[in-house]
């Protein structure tokens, strides 16, 4: 596996420079689950009581996207695959999504019971929720612990500074790449790069200081290894993803496209995008270092044009006569 791979993981989300020069306030985010609320603000399919497909807002707190659906799915004696959504959202968070259930009736949701889940507002609809079927999502954050001596000046200041710049610079944050250990960027590279044993053994071994300590130390062993068979045997029942994987390694030990395909395709596919949105960062960062603005184009650049409402994705440079 590529060294300099592990140290973006370790220490590179893409961004490497500080928008504003202001004081800052300290402080920690999500010291608890409820401190960092995110409800989508969704696209509700039309309403049909001939429906198969059954529609809820669904509240967790403190689940993972994937994880919540393996639960429901189990609690419906149904396949996951008959349950779709919009966004991944992170775990520790307090979440609040739409979900589409297929060929359950509205009833039989309402009546199962998950901890720390509530399920709402549920009905009939024949069109299921889709990923990319949000308008956006809305957020609520409270920073803990911020610095004793900050005052409301420090953080005028900083929003001053932000105008005076032309905007806030949207860095895609931790969560996109993985709290504990990012490495969804990496896993995507190899994906794109075709490197899929780098891309498997980025996701099940690669251990990152931080993590679970048991955790940690299974990831290690495997990395030095590479005994499928005892990993599969040792890797604690929580790390469910990475044990479908080995499982499917013990007895194919070369099929790497095999071993990815144990993951649930919403999960690759944010393998993908978390390494879109590294270089996105790094793109970002880079353009704050030229000194170049955020908030208009300048010659070179390439815009995505809005033509009536639809932004036209074939993309526009920009030159001297149309900017």
């Amino acid at each position: 596996m590529k060294n300099n791979l592990i140290l973006d993981a370790e220490k590179n989300i893409g961004i490497k420079v500080f928008f504003t020069q202001s004081k800052g306030t300290g402080g920690k985010l999500r010291v608890l689950p409820e401190d960092f609320s995110v409800k989508e603000i969704s696209k509700y399919p039309m309403e049909n009581q001939e429906g198969k497909y059954t529609l809820a807002d669904v509240t967790a707190i403190n689940w993972e996207t994937n994880a919540l659906i393996r639960e429901l799915s189990k609690k419906l004696h149904i396949s996951r695959n008959r349950i779709s959504f919009a966004g991944t959202k992170d775990k520790r968070a307090k979440t609040t999504q739409l979900i589409s259930f297929y060929n359950i009736s509205p009833k039989t949701l309402s009546e199962i019971k998950v901890n720390d889940v509530s399920i709402k507002n549920t009905y009939c609809s024949n069109r299921s929720v889709k990923i990319g079927d949000l308008v956006g999502n809305s957020f609520e954050i409270i920073v803990r612990n911020i610095r004793p001596d900050t005052n409301i000046k420090d953080i005028q200041n900083t929003a001053s500074a932000l105008n005076k710049n032309g905007g806030f610079p949207n860095f895609f944050g931790i969560q996109r790449f993985g709290v504990i250990r990012p490495v969804t960027h990496i896993v995507g590279k190899n994906i794109i790069e075709g490197d899929l044993r780098d891309a498997v053994m980025s996701y099940i071994a690669n251990p990152i200081r931080g993590e679970n300590e048991e955790a940690y130390m299974v990831r290690e062993k495997l990395q030095k290894n590479l005994d499928f068979s005892e990993a599969l045997k040792e890797y604690p029942k929580y790390l469910s993803f990475e044990k479908a994987i080995l499982n499917r390694l013990v007895v194919h030990p070369n099929d790497f496209i095999g071993a990815l395909k144990e993951l649930p395709k919403n999960l690759l596919t944010m393998f993908v995008y978390a390494y879109q949105s590294f270089l996105f960062n790094k793109i970002l960062s880079e353009r704050i270092n030229k000194g170049l603005p955020l908030n208009k184009a300048v010659i070179g650049d390439v815009v995505l044009p809005l033509r009536g409402g639809i932004i036209d994705q074939k993309g526009l440079k920009v030159n001297d006569q149309n900017i």
